[in-house]
């Protein structure tokens, strides 16, 4: 764990530089959206959403495009300050998630017919899926388009993708492509972490939780509608097969309840009163959060390890998004006591 000592000790100081509730709260206090502006001017987002707001005529949109340009300035620091062609290694393959979570919008977005903007505008830029990347993505009509240019950019996401397309075809199942990308992004970070002693039989340990919410989430996208085992990925903590099998025969409510149960998990029990067949984007966002407070135990309990600048990552990554309704909320007139609800509905 050597390799991340120092890099430990940057992002502590990182770590004392995000908003946090009280910050959060300070800013939902401000009266309107030039307020709020000014209020992040003076904090760590300062100057980036200041130089973005030069460049741009929308305000809320300069100002998003700041805070995006914050969260890419955070993952090249961190990336910078580890030491060992290893460590970075398993830093990218547990971020390359967020690729994962960015090529899943941008397609659940397209089949909605939604415009290339408001997609855009859920997405942040990774050091794998820059901005200009991202622009080109969303602005493809249709599912195979976004496939053959990833493709055409020799991107290691379109093997997956391409092998999944033609079921896909046949089906029009997003989820089919979904799986495919998961079980990809999975089985490559495992392989990376089992080949890098301590750190990586920490990250190992992380994995292993993040496989179990994986089956989770596809346990209850699938829940009274088709089942199948290709579906399942390997190499859980609490959720082998035949677990995943006997889970599958469950019905809606008693898998809800049963998921929810499992205390390790760290599930939402939001998840127990959703209508039926949640939304795709509503139960990832909850898997998500789950996987963010994973990650914080493990930073936790492994204060030397690559868990500690990982766990930032996801703590900025959820502070982005509820700076980013802030000010959305602000754009579109919602009081402050609606904006606060709708955070801890969101983000707790």
């Amino acid at each position: 764990m050597a390799g991340c000592d120092y890099a430990n000790a940057r992002v502590r100081a990182m770590k004392g530089r995000l908003l946090g509730r009280k910050g959060i709260m300070d800013l939902l206090a401000q009266p309107d959206l030039l307020a709020r502006l000014d209020y992040l001017k003076k904090t760590d987002y300062g100057e980036a959403v200041a130089i973005h707001l030069a460049r741009e005529t929308d305000p809320l949109r300069g100002a998003e495009q700041g805070l995006r340009m914050r969260l890419v300035d955070d993952l090249i620091q961190i990336n910078r300050f580890l030491s060992g062609e290893r460590v970075r290694s398993l830093l990218e393959a547990i971020l390359a998630f967020e690729d994962g979570w960015t090529l899943k919008t941008i397609l659940r977005g397209i089949t909605r017919g939604e415009s290339p903007e408001r997609i855009f505008l859920l997405l942040a830029p990774t050091p794998g899926l820059d901005d200009p990347a991202l622009r080109e993505l969303v602005g493809q009509r249709e599912v195979k388009a976004v496939v053959d240019l990833l493709a055409t950019w020799r991107s290691p996401y379109a093997l997956p993708l391409t092998g999944a397309f033609r079921r896909y075809s046949a089906h029009r199942e997003l989820f089919l492509l979904e799986v495919a990308l998961d079980q990809f992004l999975f089985a490559h970070a495992v392989e990376v972490a089992r080949e890098d002693g301590e750190d990586g039989r920490i990250v190992l340990g992380f994995l292993e939780t993040q496989i179990d919410l994986a089956n989770a989430g596809t346990l209850l996208k699938l829940a009274g509608g088709a089942r199948g085992e290709e579906f399942f990925i390997p190499g859980g903590r609490l959720m082998g097969l035949k677990r995943f099998r006997r889970l599958s025969t469950f019905g809606e409510q008693e898998l809800r309840e049963a998921l929810v149960q499992e205390g390790r998990l760290h599930l939402d029990p939001r998840l127990i009163t959703m209508g039926e067949r949640g939304d795709p984007f509503t139960v990832d966002q909850m898997l998500r959060q789950s996987l963010e407070k994973a990650m914080q135990w493990e930073a936790r309990v492994h204060p030397l390890s690559l868990a500690v600048p990982l766990a930032f990552v996801l703590q900025r990554q959820a502070e982005v998004r509820q700076l980013r309704l802030v000010l959305r909320g602000a754009e579109f007139g919602l009081p402050a006591e609606e904006l606060l609800a709708l955070m801890e509905r969101n983000d707790r």
